[in-house]
């Protein structure tokens, strides 16, 4: 990696928090970096290092640092690493010879090399058949050099898209993570309440971790739009419209529009009927019909069964059908379509 990048990383490592510090040095010794490299890496001195590696933090770091800015940046340094070390292993070269190539020391070029032969599958060449190639490639033909291209082009996809796979695998254990620890924070908060008067700075609380919970793809449960509505509605002179639109839009992006009813209902009994409370009801009330109406024509597409059931026009169930139907259907195609070209793309020589 170039000389620029590693002071990125190491100034991006001196301004992360102790724990993400900690992680960061667990992962590197895991993918095979020895204490010598990760000084020079990091700037940290050999002491820490032993030290991190002796009291063995969460055997979860990588998923605690998975969406840091730091995390990017060595799993670049790794992701390079590997991929110059397999290819010059692939070609033949000596540990010792990688090793003046590379600049690491022999422990590291030596883990990294062992770890992704493994991971990869790669069939690293021996000496004999590094001096059979050499004279094959004097006797090879075009179409030999055309297939080996062929060959290498399919590993190399092959091997990014299992490191591909592994991240989003991360990203997914680190979100439902997220998720729970969120999960967990809310019901502390409930328990310790009790019956007593909410303050803003709870309530702010409890808004927080439940928008924690979506924005990593949770879906809130009955419990919590009930925690919710409850800590909207209590202690307040006027309607709590941030926390009240809030709410809305996660029911309108999930398609459960029945607790943010509940919501606008629980809020009209309290505070009366006041304008924005009933526009927004009238507005999730119609989202909720519209969507009743997509699900009744994604069954069967009868048109005149949706309106008979909902005794809509004719016209707004044919123009739902052709935006939220026929047009999904247009675009499903259209994807299956360019998955299939791009199949054949792949065995196309360039």
């Amino acid at each position: 990696m170039e000389q620029e990048k590693r002071i990125l990383i190491r100034k991006q490592f001196e301004i992360s928090s102790n724990k993400d510090k900690k992680n960061v040095i667990l992962y590197l010794l895991d993918m095979g970096y020895d204490n010598k490299d990760l000084t020079e890496i990091l700037g940290v001195n050999v002491k820490k290092i032993y030290n991190i590696k002796a009291a063995k933090l969460n055997q979860h770091y990588m998923e605690q640092i998975i969406g840091t800015k730091i995390y990017g940046l060595v799993a670049e340094l790794v992701r390079e690493d590997e991929n110059q070390i397999a290819d010059l292993a692939m070609k033949g070269y000596s540990i010792d010879d990688i090793v003046i190539r590379i600049g690491y020391s022999k422990g590291t070029v030596g883990n990294i090399a062992q770890r992704v032969i493994v991971e990869r599958k790669l069939k690293v060449p021996t000496k004999k058949e590094i001096k059979q190639g050499k004279k094959g490639k004097e006797k090879g033909t075009e179409k030999n050099i055309s297939t080996t291209q062929n060959k290498k082009r399919t590993k190399r996809f092959s091997m990014e898209q299992a490191n591909s796979e592994e991240i989003e695998r991360l990203k997914r254990n680190y979100a439902q993570n997220k998720i729970e620890s969120n999960r967990e924070a809310i019901k502390r908060i409930i328990i310790k309440l009790g019956d007593e008067k909410i303050t803003d700075l709870t309530k702010k609380k409890i808004l927080e971790y439940c928008k924690e919970i979506v924005k990593y793809d949770g879906t809130l449960t009955e419990d919590e739009y009930r925690i919710l509505t409850d800590v909207i509605t209590r202690d307040e002179a006027i309607p709590d419209m941030s926390g009240i639109r809030f709410v809305l839009d996660v029911c309108t992006q999930q398609h459960n529009f029945l607790p943010a009813m509940k919501l606008l209902n629980n809020c009209i009994e309290i505070y009366g009927s006041l304008p924005q409370l009933e526009e927004a009801r009238d507005v999730i009330s119609k989202t909720h019909r519209k969507q009743l109406m997509i699900n009744s024509l994604e069954k069967d597409g009868n048109v005149e069964k949706t309106m008979r059931e909902f005794g809509a026009q004719e016209a707004e169930v044919r123009e739902i059908k052709r935006v939220y139907i026929d047009t999904n259907k247009e675009q499903s195609g259209n994807k299956q379509r360019d998955k299939r070209m791009n199949k054949k793309d792949d065995g196309i020589e360039m």
